[in-house]
């Protein structure tokens, strides 16, 4: 939508870019302005999901949004006291051709620490007669903090696998990466 409706605007202004060539952004938007030259604009984007079930052959059905990942987790944990600490992960997130890398490795970042409160830390305790939330502060809920991320975390996007139906060719990065905190569950296991 933010790109239609860029595009709105820049077909808008082309007459007084054309006419006053010498202006820069802010002095063509100004003049756009003093020429009661319309500087909003709006357009709705919505992304159609398809579906594939297994065994169907109907492309109208295929899900088209899909994203992958691979991950490592390497973890130490002290047996006598059942401490552990995640050393180092290694992942590798299919991101398509990413818009902003930066945002995408964050909302990485964040759904794996997310998914490691889930995995290793929280533990939500309910009256079983009222069903109210009995641990409902950090005094007793414990969700991750600084010291439970990976001392050594790498994160790749996966060159080259551009979406040929998603914007830009970009694909889903928001909760998807949250799956990869379970290697941190299981390595603990493993590691016991």
């Amino acid at each position: 939508a933010a790109i239609e409706c860029s595009k709105i605007l820049n077909e808008r202004m082309e007459p007084m870019r054309i006419k006053k060539p010498e202006l820069d952004w802010r002095k063509l938007v100004s003049q756009c302005n003093m020429n009661s030259i319309e500087l909003t604009a709006k357009h709705t984007y919505v992304y159609v999901i398809k579906y594939t079930y297994y065994g169907s052959k109907d492309e109208d059905k295929e899900f088209k949004y899909s994203t992958y990942a691979v991950g490592v987790t390497e973890v130490e944990v002290d047996l006598l006291t059942g401490e552990n600490q995640i050393t180092r992960v290694d992942m590798m997130v299919d991101c398509g051709d990413s818009l902003n890398p930066l945002i995408d490795i964050g909302q990485i970042e964040g759904a794996y620490v997310m998914g490691l409160g889930a995995v290793l830390l929280e533990d939500i305790v309910y009256d079983p007669e009222s069903g109210k939330v009995l641990n409902n502060g950090t005094w007793d809920y414990n969700p991750p903090t600084s010291k439970d991320i990976p001392i050594d975390w790498r994160i790749h996007l996966l060159p080259d696998s551009p979406n040929p139906d998603g914007i830009k060719g970009s694909k889903a990065v928001g909760e998807p990466p949250i799956l990869l905190s379970t290697g941190a569950l299981f390595a603990i296991k493993q590691a016991i």
